[in-house]
């Protein structure tokens, strides 16, 4: 990259943000190729959205060639119509003038959300001026990311010194972290061609977490199922003494294990009994790098030919899906009492544990939401030796793999190498025939859409 090149970066870094108005995906890849010409557009329709309604936008559009056919022929009907047509533009643009000003507008959406599942934002408008506040909306600016679930828009007015509450229901179809801007609220009183704009709250952050779900049968890499009675692995990274009850005191106990209470109630010396548990574990190697294989031009137009979708295997959805199976498996041993370790492998280890008075589950699902995918093909370079030993230690080991290659099989391998008991599986949309024998093949609409409850 030469010096100009990066001189001319931070100057058009504002236009690839976006308006301010709109919300923001924080933690969305920099990378991404991002199109000049769609940007346009989002600038370009966010201004004219500022300040006309859609209606008003289609109304414009008309406006102009009949203003134009107007003026050179005064004597026609078109005359009239462009006069009347100036006259319903000039008193809705000078109702919106009188518009209330003195407006209280806050929003409370919740903090952490869950992907493709709907939730409520409420959003408290006070009105302390002296005049009524007629046909309005609010949040009309959350879209696109946020997806509005109400079929018809919520319309309200709110009279002078009364304070009502609005209740929307929305939908992410993408985790992450967003910025969500102002609450805006719009005006369209009394034409709604034009539009008055009210701000209020500052901007506020959205979490999405990844849908996960609870596997009803989780096998381990030996074909063990999961119990609550007794953990399925252990290893022997640590122990801890549980609570077992109490016995009589026998000679050549220790001492300070009488339970003082319980001996003063039976009036005889009572000991404390503990149990000696091993400390079950697993560990989830989620591979994030995405490779999008080149097709040949004429299979594309084979598949244009035969109504077939472009991209069969959508990288961005392969790995949404590998990401929601790694918190449906993490989910599924946290409940069994598991501690895991998640190694996400791509141009560097991200590092997670959680389950069992480790990391909460909150706080592991905020991690996942702020994941973000890897263009780097060595992403298992920098899995050490130790890294690995400590790896193939865990009782079961996950390997999340979005395509096979001669790195990944040679992680396996050195794994295996290291006595680990592990299962990989692919998440991908291929034939059976092309997966390798020591990989199971997962589709991605298996996991998405919660089709699949047995692992």
């Amino acid at each position: 990259m030469t010096a100009k090149s990066k001189k001319q970066i931070p100057s058009v870094a504002w236009f690839y943000r976006g308006p301010k108005g709109r919300p923001l995906r924080k933690n969305r890849s920099e990378g991404a190729y991002i199109s000049v010409t769609y940007m346009l557009w989002i600038w370009i329709s966010n201004r004219a959205g500022r300040y006309m309604t859609p209606a008003g936008s289609i109304m414009l559009t008309a406006y102009f060639p009949l203003a134009f056919f107007a003026l050179l022929m005064t004597r026609s009907p078109a005359f009239l119509l462009f006069l009347m047509l100036s006259v319903f533009y000039l008193i809705d643009w000078f109702c919106k003038w009188l518009a209330p000003h003195k407006l209280e507008i806050k929003r409370f959406p919740p903090h952490r959300v869950v992907c493709n599942t709907p939730f409520e934002i409420q959003t408290e408008i006070c009105n302390h001026s002296f005049l009524p506040l007629y046909d309005s909306i609010v949040n009309e600016n959350l879209s696109p990311l946020l997806i509005p679930q109400d079929k018809q828009q919520q319309i309200f007015s709110v009279h002078r010194n009364e304070t009502i509450t609005i209740r929307q229901s929305f939908l992410i179809r993408k985790r992450g972290v967003y910025e969500l801007p102002q609450t805006r609220l719009d005006c369209l009183f009394p034409f709604r061609i034009f539009k008055t704009i009210r701000s209020g709250s500052l901007r506020q952050d959205l979490i999405c977490h990844p849908q996960y779900f609870r596997f009803s049968e989780l096998h381990l890499p030996q074909g063990h199922r999961l119990s609550d009675q007794s953990p399925a692995t252990v290893s022997e990274k640590g122990s801890s003494l549980d609570f077992l009850g109490c016995r009589e005191y026998r000679p050549g106990d220790d001492i300070r294990r009488i339970h003082w209470k319980a001996s003063a109630v039976r009036n005889t010396p009572v000991i404390k009994e503990f149990q000696e548990e091993k400390l079950s574990s697993a560990a989830i190697i989620l591979d994030n790098y995405l490779f999008s294989p080149q097709e040949h031009f004429l299979d594309q137009l084979r598949k244009l030919a035969t109504l077939k979708p472009l991209f069969s295997n959508d990288p961005e959805t392969t790995f949404e899906a590998a990401v929601s199976l790694t918190a449906s498996i993490a989910d599924s041993l946290a409940a069994q009492n598991f501690v895991i370790d998640v190694f996400a492998s791509g141009s560097e280890i991200h590092h997670f544990r959680t389950g069992r008075n480790t990391m909460t589950q909150e706080a592991f699902l905020d991690l996942l939401a702020s994941l973000e995918s890897s263009h780097d093909p060595e992403r298992f370079s920098q899995l050490a030796p130790s890294v690995l030993q400590n790896i193939a230690e865990a009782g079961a080991v996950f390997m999340l793999l979005l395509h096979t290659d001669d790195k990944a099989e040679k992680i396996y391998r050195e794994l295996l190498k290291r006595n680990a008991k592990i299962r990989a599986f692919l998440i991908r949309t291929e034939k059976q025939s092309a997966v390798p024998d020591w990989i199971e093949l997962i589709q991605p609409e298996e996991i998405l859409n919660r089709k699949r409850v047995i692992l």
